[in-house]
């Protein structure tokens, strides 16, 4: 029996190259962005929303990204939004198949605004970056699920800050869907 086991798993084994797909030309997807912001002397805002991607992908291990998510709480009587549009270099250091993991590095801007606060309508953009990475799982040829995205974002809101770190760390989570069109 454990013959017969080892032989089926050099089996799976060898035939795991032969699932790999040809590397999308452009990927687009759109899903859950999950956001713990460092609101400066106060507590981490645990932030929901949206996130939209964009991928032109230039050979089979590098591609071109661009990053777009909006997140929302209410919180203390002020309905709080922050909104983050960054692009840089994706890579795919094991290529495209059938679970997909990359990383990347993003340079952009970020938006805080806030609402309902007695009357005030706040609003600063700044400059932001970050990186991270995620794994996608192909479902078909024009379609993958974006099992997992995890980034680490650097923004420069309240330029006061703190005295000992006037910018926020944060931290995001996401989950989505992706169309891909074409081929290399």
């Amino acid at each position: 029996m454990r013959k017969a086991l080892g032989i089926v798993a050099l089996f799976i084994i060898s035939a795991l190259p032969a699932l790999a797909q040809d590397t999308p030309v452009f990927e687009a997807g759109v899903g859950y962005q999950y956001r713990s912001f460092n609101y400066p002397s106060q507590q981490r805002l645990n932030m929901n929303g949206w996130q939209a991607s964009a991928d032109g992908n230039i050979n089979h291990w590098l591609g071109v990204t661009a990053d777009f998510d909006g997140t929302y709480k209410t919180f203390g009587g002020a309905a709080f939004s922050v909104y983050s549009y960054m692009a840089g270099p994706q890579v795919y250091p094991l290529r495209h198949h059938v679970l997909t993991p990359y990383f990347n590095i993003l340079v952009g801007g970020a938006h805080i605004g806030a609402r309902k606060c007695g009357g005030c309508n706040l609003g600063d953009t700044e400059f932001s970056w970050g990186g991270g990475g995620g794994i996608d799982l192909t479902v078909s040829r024009h379609f993958a699920i974006r099992l997992g995205q995890f980034e680490y974002e650097r923004s420069g809101f309240f330029s006061a800050g703190t005295a000992n770190n006037p910018y926020q760390n944060n931290f995001k989570v996401g989950a989505g869907i992706l169309i891909r069109l074409g081929e290399k």
